[in-house]
């Protein structure tokens, strides 16, 4: 998702509302989908609650299908890196030794990207 938390929101409601056309919602019920962000889980547990009041519903479906595209999207389309960033600082180690690279351009990297670190 984009950094700059507006066009996160605008990309967001763009998304919901692109999953929502074949089903013509509402704008209450746009407001309501788009308030769940992309969290699997809030969407699975809407879909859980609707499935159990109404199960027919496009509502439910509509939350289904977000729930399973936002669990597809985690599973197929992070990268390792990504996942790697997403780690607790706890789990995270800082590598200090280069192995594969010329000193000098080691220390060249070390100074002016990594502040000497």
């Amino acid at each position: 998702m984009h950094p700059d938390p507006e066009q996160r929101e605008d990309a967001w409601r763009s998304f919901v509302t692109e999953l929502g056309k074949p089903f013509k919602i509402d704008d209450a019920l746009l407001g309501e989908l788009a308030a769940l962000d992309a969290d699997s889980g809030k969407w699975r547990e809407a879909h859980l609650n609707a499935k159990g009041i109404a199960p027919d519903t496009p509502r439910a479906t509509l939350l289904r299908l977000g729930a399973e595209f936002l669990e597809l999207q985690t599973l197929a389309l992070t990268s390792v890196f990504e996942y790697l960033t997403r780690l607790p600082p706890s789990r995270a180690v800082r590598l200090n030794y280069q192995h594969r690279m010329s000193p000098k351009l080691v220390e060249f990297s070390s100074e002016l990207v990594y502040d000497g670190d």
